[in-house]
């Protein structure tokens, strides 16, 4: 029986929708129209995960995937990081004395920071699953990425600075050609609006949009939600099944009488090869087999993520003794989701010898749901189970 994931307790306080509820929002905007939220989070509260420095010393990271927009008039430049502490020092000074208009962009902020995971959480009013990433711009006064169109929901939030936003629900699409984003030829406004710190804007899939600093150190945060092609799909269930299917024998005929119209496909040999697929796709295709694909699918890391085994190592006894005393929690980079029929995390399911009890089974999803496991909830067989992917760098002892 198909079961519904049952409703949890948020993490901590859902971020404000200004005069909307959630509900409304869910019904009336959400992938349909965009919504502008007036301090969405007041001034003075502290959301950024990252200080303005500390976003600029990221895009130095050999681990960080970041890109650096330059733009003079109808001219635009992108080179991909990791850059030197020496050319962004250049940078700053560039735009101080030359007025240059710059972007640095950063994904996945939350490969780096607890507090990013934790702004993150402010929106788990939306599935984990849908959650894509938290990016961050920093631009010089006038920089930007120019007008595009997004294929994902997003959250424009305003750090610090200001940012005008212009807006269409315009239907021509088309790029400028040769330039190295994806930049819209022609461009309409509908609406306008300029962001200050803590307003934030929510944009559905398909509305063209323009985001221009109005200041220097001009800093937005992103939460980009993931809404993958059925292209994308199939193309990944059938490099699954590539990878995991392995078929014995050989089509034969051994015995067969004289063909008598040789370029004619004998049902004789169409039926085999039928029954092959048949018996190999088959099982591949039941509800389980499926869940547990979608599962992997949506955990699986970007191509770019590598989880770093612990500096010293220790015996699993060693590490169950550590992991009472002191909990457990996901690493940034670690994807954990569940369903009613498993657990999945990073591309993988997790294996258990026996049916997991109630009790354990709610531990494994406060895991997953709170990126973290105290100490009084750790039972023995869920640590024999999780020693391995301590071992990889899934999954870290707390502090």
């Amino acid at each position: 029986m198909n079961k519904k994931c049952k409703p949890i307790k948020p993490v901590m306080p859902m971020v404000s929708l200004g005069q909307i509820s959630i509900a409304k929002f869910l019904r009336d905007y959400w992938q349909q129209r965009p919504l502008l939220v007036r301090q969405a989070f007041p001034a003075g509260s502290t959301f950024a995960p990252l200080t303005n420095r500390e976003i600029l010393t990221l895009a130095t990271y050999d681990e960080a995937e970041s890109r650096l927009i330059t733009n003079s008039g109808k001219t635009w430049t992108l080179a991909h990081g990791p850059f030197h502490a020496k050319q962004i020092n250049a940078l700053k000074k560039s735009a101080r004395l030359n007025n240059e208009k710059w972007t640095v962009l950063i994904q996945d902020t939350q490969h780096f920071s607890h507090e990013a995971h934790q702004l993150l959480a402010k929106f788990s009013f939306l599935p984990y699953s849908r959650i894509d990433d938290l990016m961050v711009s920093y631009a010089t006064k006038g920089g930007g990425v120019g007008p595009h169109v997004d294929s994902y929901d997003v959250f424009l939030l305003q750090g610090s600075g200001r940012r005008r936003w212009q807006v269409s629900s315009q239907q021509d699409h088309t790029l400028v050609n040769g330039a190295p984003l994806k930049i819209l030829r022609r461009f309409k406004a509908e609406q306008d609006w300029l962001l200050e710190e803590g307003d934030m804007l929510y944009l559905p899939p398909g509305f063209a949009h323009n985001g221009i600093a109005e200041t220097d150190a001009c800093v937005t945060w992103s939460i980009g939600f993931r809404a993958p092609s059925y292209q994308e799909l199939i193309d990944m269930y059938l490099d699954h099944l590539r990878d995991s299917l392995t078929v014995e024998g050989r089509y034969t005929d051994a015995g067969r009488g004289r063909a008598t119209a040789p370029a004619c496909i004998e049902p004789a040999l169409k039926r085999p090869l039928a029954k092959c697929l048949h018996s190999s796709l088959g099982p591949r295709m039941t509800s389980h087999a499926i869940g547990e694909f979608v599962g992997c699918y949506l955990t699986r890391p970007k191509s770019h993520v590598e989880f770093i085994a612990p500096e010293r190592t220790m015996s699993r006894a060693a590490f169950c003794q550590q992991a009472k005393q002191r909990g457990l929690r996901l690493d940034l980079r670690s994807r954990m989701l569940f369903d009613e029929g498993g657990f999945y995390l990073n591309g993988q399911p997790i294996r258990f010898s026996a049916p997991l009890m109630k009790t354990q089974r709610m531990h494994m999803q406060q895991l997953a749901n709170s990126r973290q496991l105290p100490a009084s909830k750790l039972q023995m067989r869920l640590l024999q189970q999780l020693y391995p992917h301590w071992l990889s760098g899934e999954i870290e002892i707390d502090n």
